[in-house]
């Protein structure tokens, strides 16, 4: 009898063994199906995990929150202004409050999640362009270009045409005309407006055509 009823025993333990891991994996099941159903409650107002917008992360953020997230970046914007002696006058995004618009784009790609993916994403990381107006404070532009070193006045050198003058030793010969360095300042600041505009972190002014050039040159 004690030989026959160890059989038994064991198979008491393996089935309640088999009942305990059941009763586990369900509550883990259970657990997790909450977890889950927690984030596509969370992620059903904001942007999914490693949502990248214009190259700012976004994740977790609501489109309010993205907006002003992906602005703020302006603030660390800088525009290099390489002069024709090559040097250099700097115009940052908070010199100008430069900020941005988004028309409906950020709502755009909201829209195309869905949170029941928010686990997928935690893998994936998701790039995203939103189309984005530059915005920035004229006056403070315009200001901020009045105290470029460039434009002072007493360091102007006005353009001089090509010559020709004679000389005893060689006769007529051709003197070279003069650049100068004046720079025609309305023309400076729609150069430096499109750079803003558009981003741009360098502008050449030789490039940009805002220099006042002699007529007549020796070529």
């Amino acid at each position: 009898k004690e030989r026959a009823g160890r059989p038994y025993g064991k198979i008491r333990k393996r089935r309640r063994r088999t009942r305990l891991l059941k009763r586990w994996a369900m509550v883990l099941l259970g657990c997790a199906l909450m977890i889950y159903m927690a984030g596509v409650w969370r992620y059903r107002s904001v942007f999914l995990p490693n949502t990248i917008i214009n190259g700012v992360d976004v994740s977790g953020k609501d489109i309010e929150t993205a907006e002003k997230q992906i602005s703020d970046r302006l603030s660390g914007y800088q525009l290099t202004i390489v002069l024709r002696d090559r040097d250099e006058e700097f115009i940052s995004g908070t010199d100008i409050n430069m900020g941005a618009v988004f028309d409906g784009s950020l709502e755009a790609i909201k829209e195309k999640q869905s949170p029941f993916a928010w686990i997928v994403s935690l893998f994936h990381k998701r790039m995203n362009e939103a189309e984005e107006t530059v915005t920035y404070d004229e006056e403070q532009l315009v200001s901020r270009i009045q105290e470029f070193v460039c434009l002072d006045e007493e360091k102007e050198i006005a353009p001089a045409d090509a010559k020709i003058a004679y000389t005893a030793g060689e006769g007529c010969v051709i003197i070279p005309e003069e650049k100068g360095n004046i720079i025609d300042r309305d023309k400076l600041a729609t150069a430096v407006s499109d750079a803003v505009i558009h981003l741009q972190t360098e502008l050449d002014l030789e490039e940009a055509g805002v220099y006042l050039e002699p007529a007549v040159c020796a070529d």
